[in-house]
């Protein structure tokens, strides 16, 4: 966290014990395209926001490694719920650092000036940037207690 980096050392070896394990628990072939699903999907899902400029290669093959994992569902709802909680967490990022009103006001004179928003996110300073590392980690938890505790006993 305190680097903003995601080493290859820890995704690399999870998608290859994603697809591993997959394998193994389902039944060969079927476990392996379960695992191949996921691993494109989360990839997918998280590539299009990192040509944007919005994440960091390593968030993308973490979100990979996710998927190669759990299966192409779970990568689809995890998306969902990490990009909550990512928003979640910029938004009281910018609240504690008392910048949230003047982020407003940059976002509402990029859009009616019709100014690159992705032009002024490549401009922005390290230091405005947030680690998205966090969010996929706490959105993955509310990911896995969905698909746990309410997809298993209230559906």
């Amino acid at each position: 966290m305190r680097h903003k980096k995601i080493p290859n050392a820890v995704t690399f070896p999870a998608v290859f014990l994603g697809i591993a394990l997959n394998t193994a628990l389902y039944g060969g072939v079927s476990g392996a395209l379960f695992s191949a699903k996921g691993l494109l999907l989360g990839f997918i899902l998280f590539f299009i926001p990192y040509l944007l400029g919005f994440f960091g290669a390593g968030d993308v093959k973490l979100f990979a490694a996710i998927g190669a994992l759990k299966g192409a569902e779970f990568a689809f709802y995890n998306f969902l719920s990490v990009s909550v909680v990512g928003g979640v967490m910029a938004g009281a990022s910018l609240l504690r650092s008392r910048k949230f009103t003047a982020a407003l006001k940059k976002i509402f004179f990029l859009l009616l000036f019709r100014v690159s928003v992705f032009k002024k996110l490549e401009e922005a300073e390290a230091s405005e940037k947030m680690s998205y590392g966090a969010a996929v980690f706490w959105g993955t938890l509310v990911t896995l207690l969905y698909f746990g505790v309410y997809k298993k006993y209230v559906s």
